[in-house]
């Protein structure tokens, strides 16, 4: 996340046109954009893992 952020700064503080920008600006949010949801869908597969192993020990 941030060497995205720093190529960004980078490619601004030269000479990028406009396309460039906006090509950097649009691959950094999608890049976070999938990186929060992978992480939300990770943290939503733990808690169900976690409900299973308790209704499982509470079954015993």
């Amino acid at each position: 996340m941030v060497v995205i952020i720093g190529v960004g700064v980078a490619i601004v503080g030269t000479d990028a046109s406009d396309a460039q920008i906006q090509a950097i600006g649009s691959f950094a949010f999608f890049s976070m954009l999938f990186t929060f949801l992978f992480s939300v869908r990770r943290l939503d597969l733990r808690r169900e893992r976690e409900r299973r192993e308790r209704d499982d020990a509470a079954r015993r």
